[in-house]
């Protein structure tokens, strides 16, 4: 029988292989390996946005020009905002701008919407001391909450599309999203596509585990399942789920298998069955990331003002150079 030891290795060389660029299938007409789906519809896209600005409803108008096949919601977290409920006519001024670019595409919620569906997330750590809500740590149970609105809202079933995309607002891509969201793999020399697709997914050693605050962020479950030798980590500024993946981190939340948010999904992804198949990785190359200067998650970390990026990123999308940029929060 294989040592854990050399379960990670295979682990590992499968995600190196998977991370191999390869072309884009947005025709929807391969079905998953095992037959479990067969057939899906198109994508979603979830953008996470709080206060949208000019430059990112531009940003957002390009995905959607870009990725036809796709719908786009926006999800909103007003936690921090002390208010007890909030539509778009009590929004702010650039929600309700969005709004009319977007029509009837924004999902507001609280983490009380985030406790009432998972009891298990009242005994988790919160984050008052920041100023934000549950989703700011536990992302997945967010995403879930929304895609509950969304199905009630429209009658649509999240389960006929072929996945998620999780994409910040603050994320800007200066080449066509069609290059970057491409989740396409070969397996057994089909084509297929992956069920989870970010960056820099990668396996964490129990010393990494021990010294990162954040990876302490587990509920005793999640623990029990996966204990500290069997975690991931991703970075989750742009993130896919196929709809398969969605529904079995969906239902460790239900069970009470909480941690924090770049360690919950790729950690599942990594030890859980999908039907009757493993969860396929892709990872994000990360050639498609600018220089530090410009892909940093804080302005703070190389003095960078936002006009800086802003004319940086202006200047790849005329020139047609594809880069990731963050944080552009205008």
């Amino acid at each position: 029988m294989a040592t854990e030891g050399k379960k990670m290795e295979v682990l590992a060389a499968v995600l190196l292989l998977l991370a191999v660029p390869s072309k884009a299938i947005w025709e929807h007409s391969s079905k998953t390996l095992d037959g479990n789906k067969e057939s899906c519809s198109k994508d979603l896209i979830m953008i996470r946005t709080t206060e949208p600005g000019k430059h990112m409803m531009q940003r957002f108008k390009k995905i959607e020009k870009e990725r036809p096949d796709a719908d786009i919601i926006f999800s909103v977290d007003y936690t921090s905002q002390n208010k007890s409920s909030m539509d778009v006519a009590s929004s702010s001024a650039n929600i309700q701008e969005l709004d009319t670019i977007f029509p009837n595409s924004i999902y507001f919620f609280h983490d009380e919407d985030m406790t009432e569906k998972f009891p298990g997330l009242k005994t988790m750590r919160h984050f008052q001391e920041f100023g934000k809500g549950l989703a700011w740590g536990y992302h997945f149970e967010g995403f879930s909450v929304v895609i509950d609105k969304f199905e009630k809202r429209t009658g649509k079933k999240f389960s006929d599309y072929c996945g998620l995309w999780l994409v910040e607002d603050d994320l800007a891509f200066s080449g066509k999203w069609t290059e970057i969201m491409d989740n396409s793999i070969e397996v057994d020399g089909k084509r297929t596509r992956a069920d989870l697709y970010a960056l820099r997914v990668e396996y964490r050693p129990n010393d990494v585990i021990d010294n990162v605050e954040w990876y302490q962020i587990a509920s005793p479950s999640f623990k029990e399942r996966y204990p500290r030798d069997k975690r991931w980590t991703l970075d989750s500024y742009m993130m896919y789920y196929s709809s398969e993946l969605f529904e079995q981190v969906n239902a460790d939340a239900l069970e009470g298998r909480h941690a924090w948010s770049e360690m919950n999904v790729p950690t599942v992804c990594a030890y859980e069955k999908l039907g009757n198949r493993d969860c396929r990785y892709k990872i994000i190359d990360v050639d498609w990331k600018d220089n530090v200067e410009y892909f940093t998650p804080s302005l703070d970390d190389y003095n960078r003002t936002l006009e800086e990026i802003e004319q940086r990123y202006e200047e790849f999308l005329n020139s047609g150079v594809s880069k990731l940029m963050h944080p552009l929060k205008n």
